[in-house]
């Protein structure tokens, strides 16, 4: 026989009109969905680090490419679909 659920009285936990069996599994899940919150909030954690990282290393690049580009392109005189100085089209 189910044990009688008499009402729900907050998350995780019941009042129950028989059986104690079915507390000790509440119980268990209860703390099976903390576990999970847990793991969930290290993971969100987590990737927010990474995230952070990886915005970091994009600044990095963009910085160091722009070192690498001719004077002429980062100071934006040329336009795109002109020559340059040796004939060659942009874009």
């Amino acid at each position: 026989m189910y044990p009688v659920v008499s009402r729900m009285t907050t998350p995780g936990s019941l009042s129950l009109a028989c059986d104690g069996n079915a507390v000790a599994v509440t119980v268990i899940n209860a703390k099976a969905a903390a576990q999970r919150r847990a793991n969930l909030l290290t993971s969100v954690a987590d990737l927010k680090a990474k995230l952070d990282s990886a915005k970091r290393d994009h600044e990095e690049a963009v910085l160091e490419l722009g070192k690498l580009e001719p004077s002429e392109i980062r100071d934006g005189d040329r336009q795109l679909g002109k020559p340059d100085s040796n004939g060659l089209m942009i874009g």
